[in-house]
């Protein structure tokens, strides 16, 4: 049987698949080999990195030109 948090846990999970982009991101770091060893705990430490940076810089007003 499934404690509480475990389906937490899970509907958490679900819950983020919706976000745009994150399927496509867990099936390509699905797709890195399990050798080295390293190299996935390397690209989850960046991807954690970039959203902490993301987080601390203040937002940019989108202009006309682009999508920044």
């Amino acid at each position: 049987m499934i404690n509480s948090k475990d389906q937490a846990k899970f509907s958490e999970a679900v819950g983020m698949l919706g976000k745009i982009g994150a399927l496509r991101l867990l099936k390509a770091f699905t797709a890195i080999p399990k050798k080295p060893v390293g190299l996935r705990e390397s690209i989850v430490q960046m991807v954690e990195g970039a959203a902490a940076a993301s987080a601390r810089a203040p937002a940019k007003k989108r202009g006309r030109r682009g999508r920044n």
